[in-house]
């Protein structure tokens, strides 16, 4: 449930917020991708291969995106 996801999502933001203010702030955005995060977890999703894909493949969209 909504709950949850936003209880793991302040396990790596520990300041988000469901509200508009903060969802318009650049900064969460590039924070979740620093380090090579964002990386890390495209290579992750791509991990699950075509047998076991993982949810929504989100990475295609992150990867045309880099191009």
């Amino acid at each position: 449930n909504s709950k949850d996801v936003e209880k793991a999502l302040k396990l790596f933001l520990s300041n988000y917020e469901k509200k508009t203010l903060f969802l318009e702030k650049e900064k969460w955005v590039s924070d979740l991708c620093s380090d090579n995060k964002l990386e890390t977890a495209i290579l992750r999703s791509k991990g699950f291969g075509d047998e076991n894909p993982s949810y929504s493949n989100i990475y295609k969209a992150f990867e045309k995106f880099k191009q």
